[in-house]
């Protein structure tokens, strides 16, 4: 991945004899964007940068370009400074970005999508001929619960991302490159996409043919409706996850999750090493949760893992929530210290209003960058 990484103490270089200490001087601010130029390269790994006055150290996992002028943006400033790249914008990537954010911004909120799903297993009216593919749509769907997620380990959530519907396409090109021989059910069988797609297209078959009564085509329009929105809804994301190959290897994705009897789609920002880079040490991983719970409202959760080190951020809507979360937090630390990390955990109150207008920023941003600066 793509990252200069500046860590406080190396900041700032020695300050003159009677200079205010770092820790008076003020950092960024979020949303500042800031000139900054590459001053030298100290070793392989470490450069010199001239940001906005300050001449800081930093430590790059790519090389940067001697004296080049960079344009900065300020993402967050706590407990270290994340800065984007921000290179130049051809109309192309423009007319990308514009159109991805009018169609999500547009499009079924995931609330409204999973109310809808919700309710389909009460569908009861089906022809014979559908009743296997509805049913293995329904089994693959539940397998996406917090309950097995708690039972069978993180092993399953790798699987869950497989049978997501976001990598259909890729399995098809790859069953077809090795000759297309081995039976296709049970490729569909185990993908949500490729399920939604073999029973949408067999229910659009049935309007002319099977003459459903008055109550029982409305639920047929219903089903094909929410079916559309569904894969409506992952082909948007896939259009965003669409980079060139030397982009940073970030991904948009939901997954349904069941919290009972209760659906929702949980969001995620994904940010993976280098497939190229995956045994050099230094690599990286960041996912970022969105989550809406029954009795806690909306909570954000903010993951990096690099090496042993784990940082995780929490924030949520309301002070009360933040209370009652806590208590809990050293005792997941002390869970977190047991499987080798070394944990550093936050808590923080956001407004909940905000939390789709910064994915939605987030998703702007993501497109843009190039490269990633950890202060």
């Amino acid at each position: 991945m793509n990252e200069i990484k500046i860590f406080f103490p190396s900041l700032f270089l020695p300050l003159p004899e009677g200079s205010r200490g770092p820790e008076k001087i003020p950092l960024f601010r979020p949303g500042d964007q800031i000139l900054g130029r590459v001053l030298q390269q100290v070793d392989a790994r470490h450069f010199s940068l001239q940001l906005g006055g300050r001449t800081v150290v930093v430590e790059s996992n790519v090389s940067l370009p001697l004296s080049a002028d960079l344009l900065l943006r300020v993402e967050e400033t706590g407990p270290r400074t994340l800065l984007k790249w921000l290179p130049p914008q051809g109309p192309e990537e423009t007319t990308t970005v514009s159109f991805l954010k009018k169609a999500l911004a547009a499009d079924i909120p995931l609330e409204q999508l999973a109310a809808k799903l919700s309710h389909l297993e009460k569908v009861k009216w089906m022809v014979p001929a559908e009743k296997e593919t509805w049913k293995q749509f329904l089994q693959l769907f539940h397998r996406f619960s917090l309950s097995d997620l708690q039972s069978r380990g993180p092993h399953l959530l790798e699987k869950l991302f497989s049978q997501s519907g976001f990598f259909w396409e890729s399995k098809v090109q790859q069953w077809i490159e090795r000759g297309g021989q081995a039976a296709a059910d049970p490729l569909i069988r185990e993908d949500l996409k490729g399920l939604a797609l073999k029973l949408l297209h067999h229910l659009k078959g049935l309007t002319a043919s099977s003459r459903p009564e008055s109550g029982e085509a409305t639920t047929l329009e219903n089903l094909k409706l929410d079916l559309g929105s569904f894969l409506q809804k992952i082909e948007l994301y896939q259009i965003l996850n669409l980079r060139p190959s030397d982009s940073p290897d970030r991904f948009f994705l939901f997954l349904p999750l069941w919290l009972g009897n209760q659906l929702q789609f949980v969001e995620f920002n994904l940010s993976l090493p280098r497939e190229k880079r995956t045994q050099e040490k230094g690599d990286g991983f960041s996912v970022l949760f969105l989550l809406n719970l029954p009795h806690l409202g909306k909570v954000r959760i903010e993951v990096q893992i690099k090496g042993k080190d784990l940082f995780c951020r929490f924030v949520v809507s309301e002070g009360k929530v933040s209370e009652f979360l806590k208590p809990n937090l050293p005792l997941l630390r002390e869970r977190m210290e047991k499987l080798g990390f070394q944990p550093s955990l936050q808590m923080s109150t956001g407004p909940p209003e905000r939390e789709k207008e910064m994915f939605l920023q987030d998703l702007e941003r993501e497109s843009q960058a190039l490269l990633s600066v950890i202060i």
